[in-house]
């Protein structure tokens, strides 16, 4: 393969010849035509050329500075939309947590340790060590959890102003209070720990109607504004640092953010005149841009010259951002490509009459033959390209003579080879992932949600074939118990054995979940009361008489069974769960239809 490789063509070097051809054709053809024209033209309006190329110039760096300006611009609103987004995202996770540790502890503890396991949960939920935090707050005004006062639960805030002097306590009330019951709003406040300056916050809100709370975040702008200037910094650095035409960026204090030369501050350049050379650049006016003129002094960079820059304050930021012209450097530049062009005409005028006619009948031939064996192999390449993602195969690359296509068809090739495994492990990957979301980690058994989509399907079922279904709602007794006596780890392994007997004991067209804790829901299709009953009292009869690692140890059930009669499934399952409450109020170890 490497010795085919070397005797191919090289494309760049051959397209480095066609062009030099080309480009010689023209340009004697060009000095043939136009050469005493522009000779009398550039001595006649030499003072003109100045301007006009100093004009080109200047606009260039108007045009630089002002582009600079709009990808700031341009970046800080992507910043902000993505840090409201970011503001939002956290909220919906805290609220969606906050209401299922709700639904899942309310009928199992009090109230106030509910609460209190809320606002712990809410208040650590953080994406990162950024100094945000998330906040609790009662309709009425006063505070549930805010780290930024602590020790001051159950404060009334109400009337709390920032210092634009908006409320935004009365905002956020406002906002939950509304029919979507949640959205965006803007303040400023204290970091945490800090009582002496606010910061502008975008923050996001959303209503917790339980306890009649509202849940919500706040960013600081300044910590995205922070890495967005490191990031705008390092952009431009990139760009302009080693270009000719280079870009300074500094603040008012004069401190270099960005300069073409090694300096610390911009106030060592000196002065110019009797005015520093920094004094001058900063003269625009607030919320302005223009040129300056300026001599930069020799003290500086050990040479003395005369400069045009073109600044833009950005007053939100204190950036003042710029782009120098030597002028000096540029009219001296001017005069001398001037007498070199006049000298390279006179040089070879008579030389490229002779050969004027000449080369054009190459260039043309060249041309052809060129592009007759490049389209052929780019029309192989195209057809590639077309079919590929679909068809994922690949080329021939021996029909390739040219060496870049032929290592590029290589490489097509190794591409087409690596997206074959990737689509293979992805769909392995995928499915893996998609039984993770639906399993409970603990058991192997379907979690919560699982067993409810389950359950919305074989209620569509009974209705669409007139077949009965029937639920079984268990519950292992006392099992909190258990769990204090030879602790969660052994009751852990309750569950994973009672799940065990679940499979073994039910049919393969049963379906069996974790509802929660220690409950458990069993979906029989095609399954009367009665029969489920029997279903239900065969579990308890073998769990009842299962054998586990502590000796005298007895685990029971209690279960409620309920049949779907074209009922909604909260109210199926409301069903079970009273009947499951009755066999425990009747002494446990008991099913009741």
């Amino acid at each position: 393969m490497d010795e085919k490789k070397g005797n191919k063509i090289s494309l760049t070097r051959q397209s480095l010849l066609f062009s030099i051809i080309v480009i010689l054709f023209l340009s004697l053809s060009n000095g043939v035509m136009t050469y005493f024209g522009q000779v009398r033209a550039y001595e006649a309006d030499l003072e003109s050329n100045e301007k006009s190329y100093l004009a080109r110039e200047l606009d260039a760096s108007r045009s630089k500075i002002q582009s600079i300006k709009s990808y700031i611009d341009n970046e800080s609103a992507l910043s902000e939309e993505s840090l409201r987004e970011k503001a939002k995202s956290i909220v919906s996770e805290a609220h969606e947590m906050a209401l299922s540790i709700y639904e899942e502890n309310k009928n199992e503890i009090g109230e106030a340790e509910l609460k209190e396991l809320i606002k712990h949960v809410v208040e650590s939920l953080r994406y990162d060590d950024e100094p945000g935090y998330n906040f609790i707050g009662q309709m009425d005004g006063k505070i549930v959890m805010l780290p930024s006062m602590p020790g001051q639960d159950g404060s009334d805030i109400l009337n709390l102003k920032d210092k634009e002097g908006s409320y935004p306590v009365q905002t956020a009330i406002r906002i939950a209070s509304s029919p979507e019951g949640e959205g965006y709003l803007e303040w400023h406040w204290y970091k945490p720990g800090e009582t002496e300056e606010m910061h502008k916050k975008i923050g996001y809100v959303m209503y917790f109607e339980p306890y009649d709370w509202f849940i919500g975040t706040g960013e600081y702008l300044y910590v995205s504004e922070d890495k967005l200037k490191m990031k705008i910094l390092d952009t431009l650095e990139k760009i302009y640092i080693d270009s000719e035409q280079y870009v300074f960026i500094g603040d008012s204090g004069g401190n270099v953010l960005m300069a073409p030369y090694e300096i610390e501050n911009f106030y060592d350049l000196g002065k110019s005149g009797d005015t520093h050379v920094w004094d001058i650049i900063k003269s625009l006016p607030a919320d302005s841009e223009g040129f300056v003129d300026y001599v930069l002094p020799e003290n500086a960079l050990g040479y003395s010259y005369s400069k045009t820059s073109y600044v833009l304050y950005i007053p939100e930021w204190d950036w003042y951002v710029g782009s120098g012209i030597n002028l000096d450097f540029l009219y001296s530049q001017n005069l001398q490509k001037i007498e070199e062009l006049k000298a390279l005409l006179v040089r070879n005028f008579m030389f490229s009459i002779l050969l004027s006619f000449a080369t054009f009948l190459v260039a043309i031939y060249l041309f052809a033959y060129y592009n007759r064996n490049l389209d052929k192999e780019f029309e192989m390449m195209n057809d590639f390209l077309s079919s590929a993602p679909g068809k994922y195969r690949e080329l021939d690359v021996s029909r390739f003579k040219y060496r870049e296509l032929h290592q590029l068809a290589s490489t097509a090739n190794q591409m087409i080879s690596k997206i074959r495994m990737q689509k293979t492990e992805l769909e392995k990957y995928s499915k893996r992932m998609k039984q993770l979301a639906r399993t409970d980690s603990l058991t192997g058994l379907l979690n919560h949600n699982a067993i409810m989509e389950n359950m919305q399907s074989r209620m569509h079922e009974a209705d669409r074939y007139h077949t009965p279904l029937s639920v079984i709602m268990l519950d292992i007794d006392d099992f909190k118990s258990i769990n204090d006596t030879y602790g969660h780890q052994f009751g852990d392994e309750i569950l994973v054995g009672v799940s065990s007997i679940f499979n073994k004991t039910l049919r393969e067209t049963d379906i069996i979940g974790r509802y929660g804790g220690e409950e458990f829901l069993i979906l029989l299709p095609n399954t009367n009361l009665d029969n489920a009953w029997r279903v239900a009292e065969k579990i308890r009869k073998t769990v009842a008489s299962g054998t586990w690692d502590v000796e005298g140890l007895t685990v029971t059930l209690s279960g409620g069974v309920s049949e779907y009669e074209g009922k909604h499934s909260n109210k199926l399952i409301g069903d079970a769960d009273k009947k499951l409450y009755k066999a425990k109020s009747m002494g446990k170890n008991r099913m009741v239809k």
